[in-house]
């Protein structure tokens, strides 16, 4: 544009030139000054369209230099903006994935690692097992989510490993896992190989038989030589059934789902196993039913390695926690609804904490504190 004004004025320029060429010779003095006057304004009219492009074009430069500048200052502002914004998220989102303030540091392993790994059972409904949809869940699980929650301020910062009754001590020990929480109940014997949590669940034991079975009546009619029980190993179950039942014939699998169909397959009488799970157990199977009382009542806690002294004071510190929240009862009426009453061993808010101290695990106590 501004080339093309230019080409415009020095045109006319030109033209009035040639005007003034063809002037007659008595108008010479006219065209003289006509001449004098056209190199004037030709002079003028360069300069004007001088100081036209140049103002033009210094006008041009600084408006583009202005919007060059203003866009320049927009993006950055945008861009710290962004930035800032960006930063605020994050930080935001950091600062709510933190540890509960009101508990201890986290051991630094469990920090760096940035996850629980617990051990849980997959076949012992309703403490732990995989539900229709092939995930696993349960009462166990919810509390292993519960501490990952107030460990990481994610409930799902927390691996789990499958584990059975008879491997989860070898699991925690030889360190594949951070903790154990598995529907295991303290006994003396195993507070020789490990660590306990403060108590967050009590259970005694039941007869599970086969609905027809009119033989067995009670634990007495279990003591015989002619009796068969089946038991899953390396429970209190099994422990019970040993201690009430001497007389008995033993058959031990390694998995509640095995034992349950090794009596309907009629290889034994009864099964002697924890309450909670006989009452899911006969609930769902009509072709199963439970015998007597509950008797052997046993306190359900979190296993821990016996040198995580540090481990052990955050869970039991989360553990109170969860109390004062009244988390467990939450739980307990979500899982195990089929029960009519609160377990003794279930901390409520504005309870003591259930320690494992203060109940004393000796054989006499157990076989005795349980009997109803």
């Amino acid at each position: 544009m501004k080339k093309r004004m230019l080409t415009f004025i020095m045109a006319g320029v030109t033209a009035l030139g040639l005007l003034a060429g063809c002037g007659s010779d008595s108008g010479a003095a006219s065209a003289g000054s006509s001449e004098s006057a056209a190199a004037a304004e030709t002079t003028d009219a360069a300069q004007t369209a001088t100081e036209a492009t140049t103002g033009t074009a210094t006008e041009t430069a600084a408006g583009t230099a202005t919007e060059t500048a203003a866009e320049a200052a927009t993006e950055t502002a945008a861009g710290t903006a962004t930035e800032t914004a960006a930063g605020t998220a994050t930080e935001t989102a950091a600062g709510t994935a933190t540890a509960a303030e009101d508990l201890p540091a986290l051991p630094e392993r469990i920090k760096e690692a940035g996850k629980i790994v617990a051990g849980v059972k997959a076949d012992f409904a309703p403490f732990g097992y995989v539900d229709e949809n092939g995930n696993n869940a349960g009462y166990d699980l919810e509390i292993a989510k519960k501490l990952a929650e107030y460990a990481f301020g994610d409930p799902n910062a927390v691996k789990f490993e499958i584990v059975t009754s008879s491997n989860r001590i070898p699991f925690l020990t030889s360190n594949k896992v951070d903790l154990l929480l598995a529907s295991m109940a303290i006994t003396d014997e195993r507070l020789e190989e490990i660590n306990f949590t403060n108590i967050y669940m009590s259970t005694g034991h039941l007869i599970l038989t086969d609905a027809e079975n009119e033989n067995v009546t009670s634990i007495e009619d279990l003591n015989s030589k002619d009796a068969t029980i089946l038991l899953v190993a390396g429970t209190t179950g099994a422990t019970a059934a040993e201690a009430y039942c001497p007389d008995a014939n033993f058959l031990y699998y390694e998995t509640w789902s095995e034992t349950l169909s090794a009596l309907k397959a009629g290889r034994g009488d009864a099964i002697i196993h924890d309450e909670s799970v006989l009452y899911e157990t006969a609930a769902a199977d009509s072709s199963v039913k439970i015998i007597g009382q509950a008797f052997e009542n046993t306190w359900v806690a979190g296993g821990v390695r016996k040198d995580d002294a540090e481990w052990l004071a955050w869970l039991n510190a989360a553990f109170e926690k969860m109390q004062k929240e009244d988390f467990f009862y939450t739980e307990f009426q979500n899982w195990f609804a089929d029960w009519s009453n609160v377990p003794e061993g279930l901390p409520r808010a504005g309870m003591d904490a259930i320690t494992v101290e203060s109940k004393g695990f000796t054989k006499e106590t157990v076989h005795e504190s349980g009997k109803n």
